[in-house]
């Protein structure tokens, strides 16, 4: 009797607590998803852009530099992001560059090219991701 009575007291309060508790467990289920997203800005259009023959800069340790040669100096390099932001971007604002030892390269060695970017665009791909940078031939 006891127990009838702790489960039927109430009961209309006890089913609606239950059903926004099973309404918020599904929301939390459906935005934790990854294909399912809120739109951070939705009518802000998106775009690409292009930067062909972007120059390969070399960033080397120390304040001794190492003659070297880069192949091929210079990299296609495809951006995304908001399309106002997109056409305020000038040539210089992706910067391209490479990382060298500190020591003298013996001989060729292949580096990812590691691209900076300004806050909000994304970088979408890089043509080629990899140099060969070898020492440079002294004549």
């Amino acid at each position: 009797m006891r127990l009838q009575f702790l489960l039927l007291e109430n009961l209309s309060w006890k089913l609606l607590s239950l059903g926004l508790a099973v309404l918020i467990w599904y929301g939390a289920h459906l935005f934790m998803r990854e294909d399912i997203r809120p739109m951070v800005r939705p009518l802000q259009p998106y775009a690409t852009r292009d930067f062909p023959n972007l120059t390969v800069r070399i960033l080397s340790p120390g304040k001794t530099s190492h003659p070297v040669r880069i192949h091929p100096p210079t990299i296609l390099v495809r951006v995304g992001g908001d399309l106002t932001l997109l056409d305020r971007l000038t040539d210089q604002d992706p910067i391209a560059f490479i990382e060298l030892p500190d020591t003298p390269l013996e001989g060729p060695i292949t580096n990812r090219v590691e691209i900076r970017l300004p806050q909000s665009v994304r970088l979408l791909s890089t043509i080629p991701e990899k140099v060969v940078v070898s020492p440079a031939v002294s004549r």
